[in-house]
């Protein structure tokens, strides 16, 4: 049993959840009502952790979802330092967690955060579907004048 499987195994069993890596370095578990997906990394030596923040399906994401979601990703205040991005129709948080000597606790505290920042940005979404201010994209920069250049 590697590094990998032995921190998972010290997980599950912390956290009484059923917890194990697949054939391809892949584990799933639920954290506070979320999906979290974890991946380990033998050549980057970490572990990648990420969770759904919003699922299109089979339709596209609305714009004003996608705006607001690069407006909370900008320089990482929203998102705790975690990557917001987009994976096929669906946003997507992301962070990183450095293997060398993690504790399964550590572990677990990191999980549960991104978990919850998870949560929060979902939530932040719903809002953006109904923008309050009634702006639109346009009238939104050129309220900034002359401090950015419009392309």
């Amino acid at each position: 049993m590697d590094k990998a499987e032995l921190l998972i195994g010290e997980l599950a069993e912390l956290t009484g959840i059923d917890a194990k890596l697949d054939e391809s370095g892949f584990c799933e578990l639920e954290a506070d009502g979320n999906l979290v997906v974890l991946r380990h990394r033998p050549s980057s030596e970490d572990w990648l952790c990420f969770g759904v923040v919003r699922d299109g399906g089979e339709e596209e994401l609305p714009r004003e979802i996608l705006a607001k979601a690069l407006e909370l990703a900008l320089f990482g205040t929203e998102t705790g330092g975690c990557h917001l991005g987009l994976h096929g129709n669906a946003l997507v948080l992301s962070d990183t967690v450095p293997s060398d000597g993690l504790a399964a606790a550590a572990f677990a505290e990191r999980i549960l955060d991104l978990s919850r920042r998870v949560t929060y940005l979902s939530g932040k979404l719903e809002k953006a579907v109904a923008p309050a201010d009634g702006l639109d994209g346009e009238n939104i920069l050129s309220g900034l004048g002359d401090r950015f250049i419009q392309v």
